[in-house]
């Protein structure tokens, strides 16, 4: 725990709009 795990956390909510976004446009 820690603003590593918050980091973490954060990027992977991040890739995870992302990576929608990328299927919605397909």
């Amino acid at each position: 725990s820690g603003p590593g795990e918050q980091v973490a956390k954060h990027f992977g909510f991040t890739a995870e709009d992302v990576a929608e976004k990328i299927l919605a446009k397909l």
